[in-house]
């Protein structure tokens, strides 16, 4: 799972908005009912989210 995706859900949960309908943008985390800026969503603890990336198979093909 992407980390963003990771975050999203985290901060949906947090504000007891479905993870479905949430998206960040403009500096805001928005769903259909709600409009909270990140800072505000986020609060004083902040927020950190990892996750791995998987790379393909790399052949000189693709380069």
């Amino acid at each position: 799972m992407p980390a963003c995706t990771k975050l999203r859900e985290f901060l949906a949960t947090k504000l007891c908005i479905p993870a479905a309908d949430a998206v960040f943008s403009d500096g805001h985390f928005r769903s259909n009912k709600r409009n909270v800026p990140l800072g505000e969503a986020v609060g004083n603890s902040g927020l950190v989210a990892e996750e791995l990336m998987e790379y393909g198979e790399f052949t000189k093909e693709k380069q």
